[in-house]
């Protein structure tokens, strides 16, 4: 398993877009709050037999590379992916004090063509720039949602500023859009 809590490792910056991370290529579980990554995370193909929580991550696009392409707009590479749990790509409250929310931003594109989700897939208050889904399997829910915090009246609703592409997915659950802007 790998767990990256804000107390333990407040922030992790993937320099290269040449190295898939994470370089296993079979985990349990992928627990990430508030990671900042630049260039490409690569999880094509990866088997998590339990959740992938990106919670808050940032992941931004390499500003050296050529963003001519897709595939050079690409800031998450899950496809044909087999999540075995939930994948929560949403925003998260911190406990500390202060309360403070990250939210889930992907400068590129989120692509998850041909990924099995078993459970639910939540992109609950995150800011994307473009979800690539095709054939997307999912065994719950699919949430693009408004979040609302535990205190106060501050809320975020899920924002694509190009596109969400499902064509040819399976959604057993819900499809929730309230309060999405796409």
């Amino acid at each position: 398993s790998i767990y990256m809590r804000p107390y333990e490792h407040p922030t992790v910056t993937v320099e290269s877009s040449s190295r898939p991370f994470p370089s296993a290529y079979y985990l349990s579980t992928i627990d990430s709050k508030h990671l900042k990554a630049t260039g490409s995370i690569s999880l094509f193909a990866a088997t998590i037999g339990g959740s992938l929580y990106l919670a808050g991550a940032e992941l931004n696009r390499c500003k050296t590379a050529k963003q001519s392409t897709d595939q050079a707009r690409i800031v998450l590479e899950a496809s044909n992916a087999v999540i075995g749990g939930h994948c929560n790509f949403n925003c998260w409250q911190s406990n500390l004090p202060d309360r403070r929310i990250f939210r889930f931003k992907a400068e590129g594109i989120v692509s998850l063509e041909s990924a099995r989700i078993n459970n639910d897939l939540s992109f609950a208050g995150a800011y994307v720039n473009r979800i690539e889904a095709l054939n997307l399997e999912v065994g719950g829910s699919l949430r693009m949602t408004v979040h609302k915090p535990d205190e106060g009246d501050c809320h975020y609703s899920f924002r694509a500023c190009e596109s969400v592409v499902l064509n040819g997915a399976i959604i057993k659950g819900t499809l929730d859009l309230r309060g999405a802007r796409i």
